[in-house]
């Protein structure tokens, strides 16, 4: 077993490492692997906001973020501290759960335990433990609590024999849960990820291919695609009423400035002509010939009805001339993000 104490204060051997040494003082009564490090001993550089390691699996930057990580890895349990700066984590800690994003979303630390500490001079403390425990939690630790405190000045606690009672319960049920968990898997087996990764590889997933085949491999991906599968809505039999419904599924943020009447003239089982009106950011459907079209789709029912359901490629579909289309051919590529909603 081995348990990896982190100070995120730019003070080595300030009050946050103090409160993280009482723990780890009484987990070494059990005879425990323990280690102290402070993020301000390691080269950590901005995140670029690059996002080559959601998307290619590695950050372009070479220092030492990936020693911590490794160090994280190896561990069992975590006890990662940081005082309140302004109610928030400090600089050193921030950047480096800024250059962790991608462990978030795709979570390497599951089966393993953590303890949330912070100290402040006034106020913050409880908010800087629960953002600490909610950032480790979302890299897959299952946190089991907090040890929050006022502290003044260098090592000096109000209320340190309360604060040592309190380390010493956590470093209790942190090495029995520990163990528990090394015998049993259970945490292990009964993860999932959590609901704001889970909004970000609905929204994103397949952009952040890394991310994409890290939650592929897990067999988590299933539960979103079948949620978006529930949640699409269902597609008219007709040509006539898909056309129709398709201002319900317009969105307005990508037609800004945009003026158009897009003319559908559909043949075959069915033989109608309505056309959808696009102007101040609003779709509208009406029946017959607009005056000035900016778009004429001539297409079969069964064609366009298949396009949408994507039985057949559209672009495929259009080189083939299984549908005609005259004017202005920009606005048709438009078509997913005017009608994706």
């Amino acid at each position: 077993m081995k348990i990896l104490g982190i100070v995120g204060s730019p003070r080595r051997r300030g009050n946050t490492y103090q409160m993280i040494k009482w723990i780890i003082d009484y987990i070494n009564e059990k005879d425990v692997n323990t280690e102290i490090i402070a993020l301000t001993d390691f080269d950590i550089r901005y995140c670029l906001g690059c996002s080559d390691c959601m998307i290619k699996g590695r950050c372009p930057q070479k220092d030492d973020v990936e020693r911590i990580h490794k160090r994280m890895i190896e561990s069992n349990g975590i006890i990662f501290g940081a005082p309140s700066y302004v109610i928030d984590v400090p600089a050193q800690t921030k950047v480096f759960f800024d250059r962790s994003a991608f462990i978030c979303h795709r979570p390497q630390l599951i089966g393993k335990l953590c303890i949330a500490v912070s100290p402040s001079a006034g106020s913050g403390e409880n908010r800087v433990a629960d953002y600490i425990n909610g950032v480790l939690a979302t890299m897959g630790v299952t946190p089991i609590g907090e040890l929050a405190t006022i502290a003044y000045g260098n090592h000096i606690f109000p209320e340190e024999e309360k604060v040592k009672t309190k380390a010493k319960e956590l470093a209790e049920e942190l090495v029995n849960s520990i163990r528990e968990e090394l015998r049993t898997h259970k945490i292990s087996k009964s993860y999932k990820p959590r609901p704001e990764i889970k909004q970000i590889m609905r929204v994103a997933g397949r952009y952040l291919k890394a991310d994409y085949e890290f939650w592929k491999e897990k067999g988590w991906l299933k539960e979103i695609e079948a949620k978006e599968k529930e949640e699409a809505p269902a597609i008219p039999e007709s040509c006539e009423e898909l056309i129709k419904s398709m201002p319900q599924a317009f969105n307005p943020e990508v037609a800004r400035d945009m003026d158009a009447a897009i003319q559908f003239i559909v043949t075959g089982k069915e033989n109608f002509k309505s056309y959808l009106r696009i102007k101040d950011q609003r779709c509208t459907h009406h029946e017959g010939e607009a005056q000035i079209p900016t778009l004429i789709i001539t297409t079969p029912a069964d064609i366009w009805l298949k396009i949408v359901k994507g039985e057949i490629s559209g672009t495929r579909a259009y080189f083939t001339r299984r549908y005609k289309v005259k004017g202005d051919w920009k606005t048709l590529t438009r078509f997913d993000k005017l009608f994706g909603k």
